[in-house]
């Protein structure tokens, strides 16, 4: 069994490949003993496969500002 450790917890109470049980009872501020143990679905796999592929839309989408950006930041340091 593993378990997510205290300082992910910490960062992200609500981890999201957790055991479905342990993160109901911390949604409704129940307590837990120890940390959530990992647990990943096949639904939240591809869940957060979705959303990887969202962020990775929306930075390729706005690489030109980057660029545009960085060129801005260069001649101001010149």
């Amino acid at each position: 069994m593993l378990q997510h450790d205290t300082s992910t917890t910490k960062k992200h109470p609500l981890p999201f490949f957790a055991n479905k049980q342990e993160l109901e009872y911390l949604r409704n501020g129940k307590s837990i003993i120890g940390a959530p143990v990992v647990e990943i679905s096949r639904e939240n796999l591809f869940e957060a496969i979705e959303q990887i592929e969202v962020l990775v839309e929306y930075v390729t989408g706005r690489l030109d500002k980057v660029q545009k950006w960085k060129e801005a930041k260069m001649k101001n340091h010149k």
